[in-house]
């Protein structure tokens, strides 16, 4: 009697784990190419030299994006516990005039090693507070608040060449990658996604963590 009274805890403490493994193979399951992610036939080669051992992603956004601001708080948390074999990158891309300067303010936050704090913080100031960042001074005195002096933000701004070639590098990983539509997350060169595709921030997560398992699968 005590031996089957321990085996049924034993069952009741592993149901929420098989339930959560059942979940989640269903939702990977249904995963179909071309609905919820896409191949990127013109790629025949990662337009960004690949990590030695590492699975790469690039997501590709920007802070003027509402689509992205929606996103980034499920990223953040994917940020934390992603799997350690995963290089994550982000390129910014400029599909409207205003959102130049904010692709040059998240190369200038990467640049003085501050962007862990300031990406979430431009989001919020722009989506959440209202905030009008779309001046050099006016992301001088908001990177002032972040321990960035602003004599040394508009010279990493203004006198930077590596900063026009990392925007140009963006255009082309865009181009190549054909990631006209953010938030996009490339994974290896090869697969690509996106919000609109996946529907909710969550699935978005699934669909890149299934494409994750895909190309760690492909280079073994």
């Amino acid at each position: 009697m005590v031996k089957v009274l321990r085996y049924c805890l034993w069952l009741i403490a592993m149901l929420p784990m098989v339930v959560w493994a059942a979940t989640n193979n269903a939702a990977s399951s249904t995963f179909v190419e071309g609905k919820d992610y896409k191949i990127i036939q013109s790629a025949t080669a990662p337009a960004s030299p690949l990590p030695k051992d590492k699975i790469q992603v690039i997501e590709f956004f920007n802070y003027g994006c509402p689509a992205c601001n929606h996103f980034e708080p499920t990223l953040e948390q994917w940020l934390a516990t992603k799997p350690k074999d995963v290089a994550f990158e982000r390129v910014p891309v400029v599909f409207h005039p205003q959102w130049d300067i904010l692709a040059r303010a998240y190369y200038v936050a990467k640049d003085l090693g501050v962007e862990s704090k300031i990406t979430p913080a431009i989001f919020k100031a722009i989506h959440q507070q209202g905030q009008d960042l779309s001046t050099a001074d006016a992301l001088a005195k908001f990177f002032a608040q972040y321990g960035v002096k602003e004599q040394d933000f508009n010279s990493a701004l203004h006198f930077s060449p590596g900063i026009d070639a990392q925007m140009m590098r963006g255009d082309n990983l865009m181009g190549v990658y054909q990631a006209f539509e953010v938030p996009t997350l490339v994974i290896n060169g090869k697969y690509s996604a996106n919000l609109g595709l996946a529907g909710s921030p969550q699935r978005f997560v699934q669909i890149v963590n299934y494409l994750i398992a895909k190309a760690r699968q492909e280079m073994k």
